[in-house]
C-alpha cells in the first residue's frame, strides 16, 4: 500500500510540475535525465501529438522511458506516461507490470496507431529475453485522455 501511495504522489507531482515548466526542451531533459531521449510527431485531426522516448534497446525498438504528450504554449501537457513499470495518463495510474523479482524490469515496445491515437505495447524484462502483451489504451474524444481499453465481461 506504501508503494502504490508513492506512485500516485510522485504521479501527482510530475503533472503539478509539468504545468509549469515554459520549457519543453528542458522539460524533457529533466524527465528523462539528460539523457539522449528520440521524439516522433504524429498529427490526428488537428491535434499533434508527440512522442519521446529513451532507448533500452534501439536494435528492437525497445523503451526504458517514455512519454506522448502535447505541447501547449510551450508548455508540456502530458498524455501517457511511461515510467519504468508504471503507466498513468493526468488522472493517475492505469497499469502497473510486476515482472519475476528474478528477471527484473528491462523496457516496454510501444505502438501508436496513426489512424486513431490508440496505444499499445508489450512488456519486456529479463534482459529483454522475456516478452509479454501489456494493455493498450484509446484516446476518449469526450473526456480528452487515454484510457485503459478493457473487454466488458457481461459481453462474453
Amino acid at each position: 500500500m506504501k508503494k502504490i501511495s508513492c506512485l500516485l504522489l510522485s504521479g501527482l507531482l510530475f503533472f503539478a510540475v509539468s504545468a509549469e515548466s515554459k520549457d519543453v526542451s528542458d522539460f524533457l531533459e529533466n524527465f528523462f535525465f539528460d539523457m539522449d531521449f528520440h521524439t516522433d510527431v504524429y498529427n490526428f485531426s488537428g491535434h499533434k501529438i508527440r512522442y519521446s522516448y529513451l532507448y533500452a534497446d534501439a536494435s528492437c525498438g525497445v523503451v526504458s522511458q517514455a512519454i506522448i504528450y502535447e505541447v501547449s504554449e510551450d508548455t508540456v501537457v502530458p498524455l501517457l506516461v511511461f515510467d519504468k513499470t508504471v503507466i498513468r495518463n493526468s488522472q493517475g495510474v492505469l497499469f502497473v507490470a510486476k515482472p519475476p523479482e528474478s528477471q527484473g524490469y528491462f523496457g516496454w515496445e510501444i505502438e501508436i496507431n496513426k489512424k486513431n491515437r490508440g496505444v499499445s505495447c508489450a512488456f519486456f524484462a529479463n534482459g529483454g529475453k522475456s516478452v509479454t502483451d501489456g494493455p493498450s489504451f484509446f484516446w476518449d474524444d469526450v473526456d480528452n485522455i487515454y484510457k485503459k481499453y478493457e473487454i466488458d465481461p457481461s459481453i462474453l
